[in-house]
């Protein structure tokens, strides 16, 4: 399933009716259910094989397509079925499924008994496909403001939630822009008001070595990508200039034909590398050119997809999967979280890193997550609230994490990850997968130290033999993946002693204003008719922002970023009033 929405008192339409809302194009086929247990409404599933499966004892969905250990998986390459569900439900009420160990990716099980009316759900380790839960629990759903259409509590907007999200980009868990509504535990197992975690990301050391800890990685995603793989001849792969995708590509068994995908701005150098990274790979390159407002245009539409829960300008490929027709595909994989998981980028560094990269990285001591906010722009009795909710966060992982709290504090569960959009976008679309989303890679990202994490050193040993095919081609910013971090520092300080050389002053305003970069500059368009034009037009929100705003002429001084939450918030409260 897409998305599913479960009421024990509602009637189906309402249902069908709140999830089909979500989309303005390419609605999918809801399939709705009913009786005295509750009503139940399926967006179809576009993976193969996780079709919904009905007896005369139970109802059961799968949200996703998560990789099951103890079988093959070859349906996966199939057009509709329910095998795999079949199997996952069989299997569970035989009470022999281990979560953690044989359900490996992104899912959401749902598993209604009729007789005893009764609905059982599990969520995964990371919480990639987010559940969320109405009161105690008599409605939930995987889309916030579809729930929250169904429930008819629309208007209990929590003004303290829209204000982190403006200031952080993301929503604390575990509440969520309603007050009535909350966001499920990741790992974990619902009964009713009642659940228990199969998993939890404690802080451990799983190996003795670093050599020990890369060749179990590199060992599992290799599994992974050649099990979803196994019943499938042609494949695609998102591909950029960077690392990650090429390491993908070389996980691919030989035996599937690769269709890459990039989308860019149409810079021939970084549009160079990818074809060299192709043919490298043997890939058959496929490009779109997006222009510099192609965030601005996606608006409405990726606001109602991924909901008012994140930056919907993380959802890079929205419409570009309809020119490319990616719904054909059984398997479009990502390199997408590697950066998190396994490089340690989250992890607190010195600042002059950020621009000195040649230099190595040192992990330092303590925590700035819990600062207290400020801001001219948000009422403090608001600012008070959303540092409380940060520091009880954040306490709560300090107890599983005592010292990398900091780190895990940007991405547990994925739904404090801002970009995690991207795959709330595309597992909605089309057939995605996420090969550093599997249990191994989690498992392993939990139960390695930071320090191992930093300068690649994880990372490289990992994918290197991925690597192999692409050894010459630099990355985009001028080093060679597949040497390690004390290679390419030299690599690194020359490229930045030439651009202080050769670069004047006007080349870089150029270089600003011409937005030669494959992401929109932000202030470039912030400064544009059409990005002025997008505030008027959802201008009449500001009334309801009376509630959290406490000096409207602030906005100005708001940085690029947060001034686009602010008019993804208003977009969104007008589609709001529409329902």
């Amino acid at each position: 399933m897409s998305d599913f929405l479960y009421a024990r008192y509602a009637d189906t339409q309402t249902l069908h009716d709140a999830l089909s809302s979500i989309y303005t194009h390419d609605i999918p086929a809801i399939a709705t259910f009913s009786g005295a247990w509750g009503a139940l409404a399926l967006g179809a599933n576009r993976y193969g094989g996780f079709a919904h499966y009905e007896d005369a004892h139970h109802l059961c969905a799968v949200i996703g397509a998560p990789l099951l250990e103890w079988r093959s998986n070859a349906f996966l390459g199939t057009e509709g079925g329910n095998e795999g569900t079949q199997a996952l439900m069989r299997r569970y009420l035989e009470g022999a499924l281990y979560w953690d160990e044989e359900v490996s990716g992104p899912f959401v099980f749902v598993l209604i008994d009729k007789a005893a009316q009764t609905l059982v759900y599990v969520t995964d380790l990371m919480l990639f496909i987010p559940v969320y839960r109405y009161g105690e629990g008599e409605m939930i759903g995987t889309h916030v403001d579809a729930l929250a259409r169904a429930a008819e509590c629309t208007e209990q907007i929590d003004w303290v939630s829209v204000g982190d999200f403006i200031l952080n980009h993301v929503v604390t868990f575990p509440y969520t822009t309603y007050a009535s509504i909350r966001q499920s535990e990741p790992a974990a197992h619902y009964y009713g008001a009642d659940f228990f975690h199969y998993w939890q990301p404690l802080e451990t050391e799983m190996f003795g070595s670093l050599d020990g800890a890369a060749e179990a990685l590199r060992k599992a995603l290799k599994q992974y990508v050649e099990a979803v793989c196994a019943g499938m001849d042609q494949v695609g792969a998102f591909v950029s200039p960077g690392e990650d995708s090429r390491a993908v590509l070389g996980m691919l068994p030989s035996h599937v034909l690769i269709e890459g995908f990039h989308y860019g701005r149409g810079i021939p150098r970084e549009e160079g590398i990818v074809r060299e990274v192709c043919a490298a790979y043997g890939a058959h390159l496929n490009v779109l050119e997006r222009d510099a407002y192609f965030y601005l245009d996606i608006l409405p539409e990726a606001t109602r997809l991924i909901g008012s829960m994140h930056q919907y300008s993380h959802a890079h490929v929205l419409g570009l999967h309809r020119d490319w027709d990616l719904q054909k595909y059984r398997a479009v994989f990502g390199g997408y979280l590697a950066d998190s998981l396994h490089k340690g980028v989250y992890a607190r560094k010195f600042k002059a890193y950020g621009l000195l990269r040649f230099l190595p990285e040192f992990e330092r001591k303590g925590e700035n997550r819990t600062q207290a906010l400020r801001s001219n722009y948000i009422k403090p009795e608001i600012l008070q609230e959303i540092d409380r909710r940060r520091r009880e966060h954040f306490a709560r992982l300090e107890a599983l994490r005592p010292t990398s709290a900091h780190e895990w504090f940007a991405f547990w569960p994925a739904t404090m990850r801002m970009t995690i959009v991207n795959f709330h976008t595309t597992r909605r679309l089309f057939c995605s997968y996420e090969p550093f989303f599997c249990n191994a890679s989690v498992k392993i990202a939990a139960g390695v130290a930071v320090r191992w994490k930093l300068n690649r050193r994880l990372f490289h040993r990992v994918v290197r033999p991925f690597l192999r095919p692409s050894r010459h081609i630099a990355h985009a910013d001028g080093r060679l993946p597949y040497c390690s971090f004390w290679a390419n520092a030299p690599l690194v300080l020359w490229q930045k002693l030439s651009q202080l050389l050769t670069t004047s002053v006007a080349t870089l305003k150029a270089y600003w204003h011409k937005e030669e970069t494959p992401w929109m500059r932000r202030r470039a368009v912030k400064s544009d008719s059409r990005w002025k034009d997008a505030f008027d037009a959802y201008g009449a929100g500001y009334r309801d922002l009376e509630a959290l705003i406490d000096n409207t002429n602030a906005q100005k001084k708001l940085s690029s970023r947060r001034s686009r939450n602010v008019l993804q918030v208003l977009c969104w409260l007008d589609w709001r009033r529409s329902l």
